[in-house]
C-alpha cells in the first residue's frame, strides 16, 4: 500500500515464456492419459493438440530476440 522504495517487477518477461512449455508437457500427458483410459481415443486429441501448440508457443518465445541487451551498464574490461 504504502510506497516501500520497490520496483514492480515486470510480469511479462521470461516467466511468462517459461510458463508455455510446462503447459504444453501438462496438457500432452493428460491428453495421453485420456486416450488410454478412456473408451474413445478422440477424447484426447484435443488435449495433446493444445499441449503442442502451447509447446510450440514456448519454443518460439525463446527463439525470439531480445531488442534491449540484459546488462544496460557500460561494457566491462
Amino acid at each position: 500500500m504504502g510506497d516501500s522504495g520497490e520496483q514492480e517487477k515486470d510480469t511479462t518477461g521470461k516467466d511468462e515464456q517459461s510458463t508455455y512449455p510446462a503447459l504444453g508437457v501438462v496438457f500432452a500427458g493428460v491428453g495421453v492419459v485420456f486416450m488410454i483410459t478412456m473408451d474413445s481415443a478422440a477424447l484426447g486429441l484435443p488435449f495433446i493438440a493444445l499441449g503442442i501448440a502451447f509447446l510450440a508457443m514456448g519454443i518460439s518465445a525463446r527463439k525470439k530476440p531480445t531488442d534491449a541487451p540484459d546488462d544496460d551498464g557500460p561494457p566491462r574490461t
